[in-house]
């Protein structure tokens, strides 16, 4: 770590005597715009020398939606915040810093807005990407706010720092809070966060490059050649400070402090104070004290009050009057300083100072005294005050930057509790470049775009009561998927509610009823494995079968073990020609033979009649069961296929299959779609699928078992089932229903 090559290339800064104090200390002017920057080195690792022995690190973290969260999860963040904090080392200061920056809304649309494909769907394209277009300006999406950790440490050599930062356990402990990785900060990206800080969003800056995973990179040789030092890139044109605020290049800036803080605190406090619409920098520095100086401290003090206590006691009655005469403050201090004893010598409390300040930027002195107005007026609603720093900007500038120096002296005591409700997470901002538009976020205003192929898996439930806006929400994310990807998109409509979707896009419509000779062969069956190699498709068929069934047998009936096991063996039998057929088919012009024929499968009469061909009486009673379906008036399931079932936008309309029917239907459609995921994965290609009254497929152990296994396997093959009803209820009391919502990430 001794060699980490020094990034300010020939020009380093000095020291001046001022620095030697760990914080803050007399510094002399300076004559340079790069000299106000406070920081003395930069290596090629992201390690900053902040000061003579003090080092820094910086950190980036995601938010995590905390105000949406219950009561009882929020209570779990709030603990798992005291833990982190009570893990503190004394002389490991650590620096919150939340970077208010303006985005480029152009560029953030091209991320999300549909691309115009010249047919005759652009129109749709254009109407949604103005829909879109309206909303960011309306909404809060012209601001990001990004969070950083920065942690600074005290070692007299470089060498002993960079060991210390590189094994430092706040990342890992910080980890436990947010349950999701933070990332450290290189040179390069650290420089960037000062750089878009301190000078305006038109200003772009060449140096900092981004290859096609986003990460920032700079050509520091090439910067050591032309004789430039890092703050050289990232330095603005110049500064001014003034009495109450500073200019800063082009800009006007503003730094404030937290000068009082209410007894009762909200854990909304520092989210408020960071969702305003306007650049800026919020940073809270904490500074743990040992624990031994802490229960001195508080001794100390407690010692103090009640000599004074005593001292009043003893006047009072030289005076005549009662010894419990004494003021109410003396009184409210005594009991402060006892409950505060009692916390760290009982509670697990620890003692800390902090001190918040906050730094904004504006056009104009008119603009940012508006902003100044606001800023105060949060803090007011908390009865808290803001106030802005007399002629001391300079240090509010240099306290306010997530470098790692503090130099405001306006710290507070606070113990781990008190703190604790200064929390760092306000509402997740889910921008996903690529995904879909769902909507605006209530709480904090921005637009909602999630591409759900990213997340932990992709299935996705659509819960709510009836007139709640279920169909509406997922038909505007079917409408993103139609014209945004290439994706096939298929939809089991039991109320005939989606059909104007197939005229708008050009979709096949499978309206499937008895006697209008629209014919779905339930026993269609690709058995293509390469994907997953653990997946037999007989066994599969075979629960499939068993839930069909268990369907006609009606009133919740189950099949016995006999009974699966003779269905089992008939499976077996009447798919052996179709799997001999198959392995004998001769191979295509890329070498692979075809995994599915609808023209061979067996049908259900196939089914039919080979359980009439058992010897067994429960064979025969399961053959009398199925004879109102193979050749009866319920025939509709008896045939092979004979619609196309290969186009882009496909809805299964069951409206008018009848009650006795439409839960049949519902499975029936459901192995269809299966077969199209497992065809479109050979191709690369998606499958979106929609199941509406999600709730009737789970009303025998059967079905939800085949379903369990689609749901289970469809990540594998590039399906992304979405589940829709208003059944909540159902769904929480059934065990097979809750194995849907836990292996849900949408």
């Amino acid at each position: 770590m001794g060699n980490q090559k020094n990034a300010t290339a020939t020009k380093k800064a000095t020291a001046s005597k001022g620095e030697m104090k760990r914080y803050g200390g007399v510094k002399p002017t300076p004559k340079t715009a790069q000299q106000v920057i406070p920081y003395i080195e930069a290596y090629e690792n992201g390690v900053f020398q902040v000061a003579p022995g003090v080092f820094s690190k910086t950190f980036e973290f995601k938010d995590i939606s905390f105000k949406t969260k219950s009561d009882e999860e929020q209570q779990e963040v709030y603990s798992a915040y005291m833990r982190f904090l009570n893990t503190l080392r004394e002389k490991e200061d650590v620096y919150f810093s939340f970077v208010n920056r303006i985005e480029d809304a152009n560029l953030k649309m091209e991320k999300i807005i549909p691309i115009m494909k010249g047919d005759q769907y652009d129109v749709y394209r254009k109407e949604m990407s103005e829909m879109i277009r309206q909303k960011m300006v309306t909404m809060r999406n012209s601001i990001e706010t990004r969070r950083y950790i920065t942690v600074t440490v005290e070692e007299d050599s470089v060498d002993k720092a960079m060991a210390r930062l590189e094994t430092i356990s706040v990342s890992q402990e910080f980890k436990k809070v947010t349950k999701d990785s933070i990332k450290p900060l290189n040179l390069a990206e650290r420089l960037e966060v000062l750089y878009e800080i301190m000078n305006s969003a038109a200003n772009k800056n060449y140096w900092f490059e981004h290859d096609v995973n986003g990460e920032t990179h700079v050509d520091f040789s090439r910067m050591a050649k032309q004789n430039l030092t890092t703050k050289d890139l990232i330095s603005p044109e110049a500064f001014k400070f003034g009495g109450v605020d500073f200019e800063i290049g082009e800009r006007m800036g503003q730094a404030m402090y937290l000068a009082g803080v209410a007894n009762w605190m909200n854990t909304n406090f520092v989210a408020d104070m960071c969702s305003t619409n306007f650049e800026g920098v919020v940073t809270m520095h904490i500074e743990a004290l040992p624990q031994e100086k802490a229960v001195k401290l508080v001794h100390n003090q407690s010692v103090n009050i009640t000599a004074e206590v005593m001292d009043k006691q003893k006047n009072a009655l030289r005076n005549g009057y009662s010894p419990e005469f004494i003021s109410a403050d003396l009184k409210r201090a005594k009991e402060q300083i006892d409950q505060l004893q009692e916390d760290l010598m009982n509670r697990d409390q620890r003692l800390f100072y902090m001190s918040m300040c906050l730094m904004h930027f504006a056009e104009d002195k008119e603009t940012l005294k508006a902003q100044r107005e606001i800023i105060k007026n949060l803090a007011s609603k908390y009865m808290c005050t803001m106030q802005p720093l007399t002629w001391q900007q300079q240090r509010g500038f240099a306290s306010a930057l997530p470098v790692g120096v503090d130099r405001c002296f306006t710290k507070k005591l606070f113990t781990t509790e008190s703190l604790g409700v200064f929390i760092p997470f306000d509402e997740m901002n889910q921008f996903d470049a690529g995904g879909n538009y769902y909507g605006v976020n209530a709480v904090n205003k921005s637009l909602i775009v999630y591409n759900r192929c990213k997340g932990q898996n992709y299935n996705g439930l659509v819960l709510g009561s009836s007139g709640s806006g279920k169909s509406f929400s997922s038909k505007r994310e079917m409408v993103s998927v139609i014209l945004n990807t290439d994706a096939d998109v298929n939809i089991i409509d039991p109320d005939g509610e989606y059909t104007p979707l197939a005229q708008a896009f050009g979709g096949s419509v499978i309206r499937i009823a008895p006697g209008n000779h629209v014919f779905l062969n339930p026993f269609d069956l690709d058995v293509d494995t390469s994907h997953d190699s653990d997946m037999n498709p007989i066994t599969m068929k075979t629960d499939f079968v068993c839930g069909m069934l268990e369907t006609m047998l009606g009133n919740g009936a189950s099949l016995t073990p006999v009974q699966k096991s003779i269905v089992d063996r008939c499976i077996q039998q009447i798919y052996a020609p179709y799997l001999e057929y198959l392995q004998s088919a001769p191979v295509d012009a890329n070498g692979k033979r075809k995994t599915i024929d609808r023209d061979r499968c067996p049908t259900m009469q196939t089914l039919y009649q080979m359980l009439l061909s058992q010897s067994q009486p429960e064979a025969q009673n399961l053959a009398l069961v199925m004879e109102t379906y193979t050749t009866g008036t319920f025939d509709t399931f008896a045939h092979r296929t004979n619609v196309d079932v290969n186009n882009k936008l496909i809805i299964y309309d069951i409206k008018n299959i009848g009650t006795n029917l439409k839960e049949l239907a519902l499975k029936v459609c459901m192995n269809d779609i299966w077969n199209k995921i497992v065809e479109n994965r050979k191709y690369g290609k998606w499958t979106w699928f929609y199941i509406d009254e999600f709730h009737l497929l789970l009303s025998n152990n059967s079905t939800a078992e085949f379903l369990k296994s689609i749901w289970k396997r469809a990540r594998k093959w590039q399906g992304v089932p979405t589940g829709i009803t208003q059944n909540v209820e159902d769904l929480l009391q059934s065990p097979a229903a809750r194995a849907f919502i836990n292996n849900s990430s949408f």
